[in-house]
């Protein structure tokens, strides 16, 4: 777990199974989560998987399509000139493309998997504050609350006041 936070910013992750990653601001989420939404664009079952990864979660049975969306939105950063995929940099992990991001999800998907195969508990793939006490605030949150977001509703990684 972590405990740090940079500056006055709550820092941001990906979560599933028994991982968490620590990836930065907010800001820089909501980026990925443009460039993702852009690429799925036109594709509906590429739209949905992005509303479950980055306003609700990935339920069990989406996790395998939604990791060959993250991998196909990787694919294509790739191919893009270093320029254009440049052009959405603004934080350290951007810098390559989102990288630690795909890999993040990736981990957290195997997790999420795992967990549920050995447990029979589902521990989602999603994405939450990972600074204290947020964490434990997100954690403490039922699924069926954070399923239950309406379309115009803010994520609630991304509204700080718990």
């Amino acid at each position: 777990m972590t405990f740090s936070s940079r500056g006055d910013r709550m820092t941001v992750g990906f979560i599933g199974g028994s991982y968490m990653f620590d990836l930065g601001d907010a800001a820089s989420m909501d980026r990925l989560s443009v460039v993702v939404k852009g690429i799925a664009a036109g594709n509906m079952r590429g739209q949905f998987l992005h509303d479950q990864i980055f306003r609700t979660y990935v339920k069990l049975d989406d996790v395998e399509d939604a990791v060959s969306l993250m991998r196909y939105v990787r694919n294509e950063l790739r191919q893009r000139t270093a320029g254009a995929a440049g052009a959405h940099a603004g934080g350290a992990g951007e810098k390559d493309g989102f990288e630690a991001y795909f890999n993040a999800f990736e981990e957290c998907a195997t997790s999420c998997r795992d967990f549920h195969g050995n447990w029979g508990i589902l521990k989602p793939v999603r994405v939450a504050r990972v600074d204290m006490p947020a964490y434990l605030q997100d954690m403490a949150r039922s699924l069926d609350l954070v399923s239950s977001l309406a379309a115009a509703d803010e994520p609630f990684w991304k509204s700080f006041s718990g």
